[in-house]
């Protein structure tokens, strides 16, 4: 006998259910709503589809109709340094969906200035397959002024301590150069103990104050054409000397006949490169160090390749930080002295002259690679401070 379909009872059900499925959008809707951040959904033709609270309150919108349904450009206006940041590209884009632009400036009502960090997501719904584009926007204003404090602070601090250390290393070398009367050998190796570790502290203050220089923009670049492999010849005289020491060798390999131009800060590179080499003979007990020259893409690329203790997989994320001093590998160097902040201020330098900086290694005791690039074009017409 068949069955018969309680229609009263089915409607019941999917009533409850929809009631269930309701309850359930009003609470998502509500915790989007609420919170501090401000999130925008908007469709392909990127239209404003919903928006929360805390976008109301941050630009000081009053009406939703001054919102809904409006293109997320002119709602959301954020600049990345000077020039305006086009939010749409990092929507709908499987190779942009998910990273965080970091540092932009947010414009919003009034004159105070508010630092954002921006998201986007993908979001489509299974029943209709139709897609929409989550952005979400984080003020790091606070965070940021923090950190400009902090940095104000080092620099003045480094400031400071420039004089006194100055005066120290002064008496020192008169005591070294037995000026207040003759040395014995233990109180030789006394002051030059002391004398070392008196240019590491000096060290340390001038990598402060030249970070403080970069990030607070201060810092200039007299962007000009250079024959790189000249200008590396020129200087590597004093690295060949230290490498003999320690009877390694430093060697230059170029294609013969080929000039490496590339656009750069003389000073700057210079400094690059005796950071780098520098660093690859203080690591390599034996064999040595080959700086080769070859050009791709448009690019001047550098590569300083060592037979030396080689990096771990985990410590290679950690050299381009701030004191980004490692653990095992470079750390397990007796001789090792430093402060932690050359890599960082090295790479700073390469990016603002327009290049990339990078390297590998296969682990511990199979010697490194450090690289950067340098661009054949002039990227700036004009000398820039950044």
């Amino acid at each position: 006998m068949p069955q018969t379909i309680d229609i009263k009872k089915i409607t019941e059900q999917l009533y409850v259910k929809n009631l269930e499925l309701l309850d359930q959008r009003k609470r998502t809707e509500n915790l989007l709503y609420n919170v501090s951040e401000i999130v925008i959904t908007i469709d392909k033709s990127f239209k404003i589809t919903f928006f929360n609270k805390a976008t109301q309150k941050i630009l000081d919108i009053k009406d939703p109709e001054d919102i809904l349904g409006k293109d997320i450009n002119d709602i959301i206006k954020v600049k990345h340094g000077d020039k305006y940041f086009d939010t749409k590209t990092y929507c709908f884009d499987s190779s942009k969906i998910g990273h965080r632009i970091k540092n932009l400036i947010l414009e919003t009502p009034g004159e105070k200035v508010t630092y954002v960090n921006l998201s986007t997501f993908t979001i489509t719904y299974e029943s209709s397959k139709h897609t929409e584009c989550l952005i979400t926007i984080t003020d790091i204003t606070e965070e940021k002024m923090l950190g400009k404090m902090k940095d104000e602070f080092l620099s003045l601090a480094a400031h400071e301590l420039r004089t006194p250390i100055t005066i120290i290393k002064g008496y020192l070398w008169l005591l070294q150069q037995e000026k207040a009367g003759k040395l014995t050998k233990e109180q030789r190796a006394y002051i030059d103990t002391v004398m070392s570790s008196a240019d590491n502290m000096h060290n340390l203050v001038n990598d402060m104050l030249n970070i403080s220089r970069i990030e607070q923009g201060k810092t200039q670049f007299k962007i000009e054409k250079l024959d790189i492999a000249k200008e590396f010849e020129s200087n590597v005289e004093g690295l060949q000397i230290k490498a003999k020491e320690k009877n390694i060798y430093v060697d230059i390999n170029k294609t013969p006949g080929i000039e490496y131009l590339a656009f750069a800060d003389k000073t700057k590179l210079m400094e690059v490169f005796l950071n780098l080499v520098g660093n690859s003979i203080k690591f390599t007990k034996q064999g040595g160090i080959s700086i080769v020259l070859t050009e791709e893409n448009n690019m001047v690329k550098v590569a300083i390749m060592d037979t030396g203790i080689g990096i771990s997989e985990e410590d290679q994320s950690k050299l381009f930080s701030k004191f980004g001093r490692i653990d095992s590998s470079y750390q397990t160097v007796a001789e090792i002295q430093g402060t932690g902040l050359g890599l960082y201020i090295t790479k700073q330098y390469i990016e603002k002259m327009g290049g990339t900086i990078g390297m590998s290694s296969e682990g511990v005791g199979k010697g490194s690679t450090f690289w950067f690039t340098l661009p054949k074009q002039n990227l700036n017409k004009r000398n820039t401070s950044n």
